[in-house]
């Protein structure tokens, strides 16, 4: 849409915006990539009759419509292949803890109680995919072993081994070193009781204490 003077156009003059903040020159594009449904608009408005925009700036802002749909397209691309990343890990983690199809095991649960704070802390979208990631595996050394012992039968007195066992089963994929510091730390405490590096205060990373939250809430409100 280009209009010279929305006060005298059929399609705007009726708007009460328009007229409470006298516009007039009016310029709108939308934001519309290979789906016909637009997913916003860029819309740019003055108020002098002497300064209106003109065709060179509509094909301008199009330009940047377009550019700007291929980015969000993009964007929600990405998005998507995380969240069916994040599913698969947690329906293995399931199978791997040995839940019924359909239950969400407590990594899961963690998992979404771990995203959710790290949202609220304002994490950045990175950290709170890994963050994510991390409390979906947190417990994975539970179904490892460690020089030939059950993890998940030593885990019940100091925590150690899973962690161990943990540690040894991701170590060697690199697009998941980021989540390693959390699944190393998520049994540290705040006054350095905690396990395997007595850790203490802030220097527990961030990721660590959220899981260790997520994982304490979860186990309250679901009791084994």
């Amino acid at each position: 849409i280009l209009t010279a003077d929305a006060m005298q156009d059929d399609r705007f003059k009726a708007d009460d915006s328009i007229l409470m903040h006298q516009i007039r020159a009016v310029l709108c594009v939308p934001i519309q990539g290979a789906n016909p449904k637009a997913m916003g608009a860029i819309y740019a408005v003055n108020s002098s009759l002497t300064d209106t925009f003109e065709q060179t700036d509509l094909q301008l802002i199009t330009a940047m419509g377009s550019q700007l749909a291929l980015a969000l397209e993009n964007l929600n691309l990405i998005r998507g292949r995380r969240r069916m990343y994040l599913r698969v890990i947690g329906k293995l983690v399931s199978l791997l803890e040995g839940e019924p199809p359909g239950v969400h095991a407590h990594g899961e649960r963690v998992s979404m109680w771990a995203s959710s704070m790290a949202d609220e802390l304002g994490l950045s979208d990175r950290e709170s995919v890994f963050i994510a990631v991390a409390a979906l595996l947190h417990d994975i050394g539970k179904v490892q072993t460690v020089s030939g012992i059950s993890a998940a039968a030593a885990a019940g007195s100091s925590g150690v081994a899973h962690i161990l066992a943990g540690i040894e089963f991701l170590k060697d994929i690199p697009e998941l070193q980021d989540a390693l510091p959390a699944v190393i730390s998520h049994h540290e405490r705040f006054d350095g009781t905690g396990v395997p590096q007595q850790l203490k205060g802030d220097a527990i990373p961030l990721s660590g204490r959220i899981i260790a939250v997520a994982s304490a809430f979860d186990k309250m409100i679901h009791p084994p």
